[in-house]
């Protein structure tokens, strides 16, 4: 549903962006809301609509919740799967932003297959996302790299479930080398080693 997910993006150092989840029945991954800073004074300025995400592959997943997260000019989006007429939808969009401010879709991992069943998303530094979901038929916690940002993305690890109970994930976070998870039953902390 609209408004599911909120995120900014930190690749302009005089304007603030805002993004905003959309869903697929308003035809965007997300709505981006823009703020000019100003540093010699205080300006009260308020965030203005400038553009919209594209939904990419994800055009096919009506009525789901979607989540988003920016990091450096870099976005992922995930979808829940959902199952109609045969056909698996939902999964998770990488997006960079273009020169012009614009978002462009770039890959796409199927919720049925490398794209897992997103619920919560996170994006560090334009190199390193993290997509949480369902735990069962070993989703688990998907973790993505790539070396630098003009580099494809790739899925380089999955954390399963520590119990049977921690069956859906419900919220990702990203600080430094630091990642928590929050399930339906515990906080789950990890550390990133010097291997990644």
């Amino acid at each position: 549903s609209f408004g599911s997910s909120v995120t900014f993006d930190s690749s302009s150092s005089y304007r603030t962006r805002l993004l905003v989840s959309g869903d697929a029945n308003c035809s965007c991954v997300a709505i981006e809301f823009e703020r000019e800073e100003v540093s010699y004074a205080y300006v009260d300025k308020a965030f203005k609509r400038v553009r919209t995400v594209p939904l990419g592959r994800l055009k096919n997943a009506r009525s789901v919740q979607l989540a988003v997260s920016a990091d450096g000019g870099s976005l992922v989006a995930g979808a829940r799967i959902y199952y109609s007429a045969g056909v698996y939808s939902g999964g998770v969009q990488f997006y960079d932003r273009n020169y012009d401010g614009s978002w462009s879709a770039t890959q796409f991992f199927a919720g049925n297959y490398n794209g897992g069943d997103p619920t919560t998303v996170a994006m560090r530094s334009r190199t390193l996302a993290v997509v949480g979901g369902r735990l069962e038929f070993s989703h688990g916690i998907r973790i993505y790299r790539r070396k630098y940002s003009w580099y494809s993305w790739s899925l380089s690890q999955k954390l399963l479930p520590t119990s049977s109970q921690e069956w859906l994930v419900k919220h990702v976070a990203l600080h430094g080398k630091t990642l928590v998870v929050g399930t339906e039953s515990n906080t789950l902390v990890y550390e990133e080693g010097s291997n990644g």
